[in-house]
């Protein structure tokens, strides 16, 4: 069972990074010119990052 938590623990915290470095390639991508859009990245990506760390705990 502790094998379990951990696994899950570890999958987890591999989401959260591929979603970040997601976030922060979309923004440098942005910042640099290859991607046009209205809407800014940065303030949206936080409030992404904040509401991802929110999700496991609403879970339980």
């Amino acid at each position: 069972m502790a094998k379990d938590q951990f696994d899950s623990h570890r999958r987890e915290r591999m989401a959260y990074g591929i979603f970040i470095s997601a976030l922060g390639c979309l923004w440098l991508a942005a910042e640099v010119g290859w991607v046009s859009t209205g809407v800014p990245i940065g303030p949206i990506s936080v409030i992404l990052i904040g509401i991802a760390f929110f999700l496991p705990w609403l879970k339980k």
